[in-house]
């Protein structure tokens, strides 16, 4: 079974233009990667 990765985000991201701050983004959750089974291996 392959070994999946997972990465926890919490991070805000301003959007500044000329000084100004013009919004914002919130970005919450989780990233969850499965790679095949395939994968890693090398072709023979």
């Amino acid at each position: 079974m392959a070994k999946k990765r997972t990465w926890n985000v919490d991070t805000n991201l301003k959007i500044v233009i000329g000084g100004i701050e013009i919004g914002a983004v919130a970005v919450t959750g989780k990233i969850e990667y499965v790679p095949s089974e395939t994968e890693g291996k090398t072709a023979k």
